[in-house]
């Protein structure tokens, strides 16, 4: 589930710094800030069990929207 989110997070700040979008990025910090602090307090205060499915649902919430983004996104090639 880490690399999920970690992998979507970065498509978020690649099309933020591609299409100049700050709110996209900060939206990307923000949900970064958001998983950690989830991991870290639903670990210490919940059962494992608990904590993996809060985790998923961060997850999901972060990979449905990185991938639509990542769909929209222009394609550019290189004429080499």
């Amino acid at each position: 589930m880490a690399v999920a989110l970690h992998v979507s997070l970065s498509v978020l700040v690649f099309a933020a710094v591609r299409s100049g979008k700050l709110r996209l990025f900060l939206l990307a910090v923000l949900l970064h800030a958001a998983g950690d602090f989830a991991a870290v307090t639903t670990a210490a205060m919940l059962p494992p069990a608990a904590t993996e499915l809060i985790l998923a649902a961060v997850t999901a919430a972060v990979v449905l929207p990185a991938a639509r983004f990542y769909k929209k996104m222009p394609v550019f090639t290189e004429n080499t």
